[in-house]
């Protein structure tokens, strides 16, 4: 387990409103699923997906290219540095970031190299997991994406 993990300030109330939502392990939604598709084919990456993040882990809401998996361990997950800021997190190569360079999402297929992740806050101002986009390789989000 990695040390230092992020930790929001208003952890306990952001996963008291994770829990309310009721969300967590539900079935497959189309809508989600056609944002991740369109969020993946507008960012030219192979991976999206739709995270939340509880107390112990990232569960996959919606998985667009990396199916085989549905959750993570929290302390593996790119989410819980992404929930921590108000607008978008990009990592364009992982191998050069401190935080993931070990990582074992990293080392291990997915090998995941490239990040760009945007917090789903809800109307309390709770971020409850993260829209992101992944690639396999170094990469650079353009303006327009």
């Amino acid at each position: 387990m990695k040390k230092n993990i992020p930790i929001p300030k208003n952890e306990e109330g952001r996963l008291k409103a994770l829990k309310d939502y009721n969300i967590t392990d539900s079935l497959p939604e189309e809508e989600f699923d056609r944002l991740t598709q369109l969020v993946a084919v507008a960012c030219g990456t192979p991976i999206s997906l739709i995270t939340l993040l509880d107390n112990d882990r990232q569960w996959f809401k919606s998985n667009v290219g990396m199916e085989e998996i549905t959750e993570t361990i929290r302390s593996d997950s790119f989410c819980q540095y992404a929930i921590m800021e108000n607008s978008l997190m990009e990592v364009e190569d992982t191998w050069k970031d401190e935080r993931f360079k070990g990582d074992p999402l990293v080392l291990v297929p997915p090998n995941i190299r490239f990040y760009a992740g945007y917090p789903l806050i809800d109307p309390n101002g709770f971020a409850l997991g993260s829209l992101c986009v992944i690639d396999r390789e170094p990469k650079q989000l353009s303006q327009h994406q």
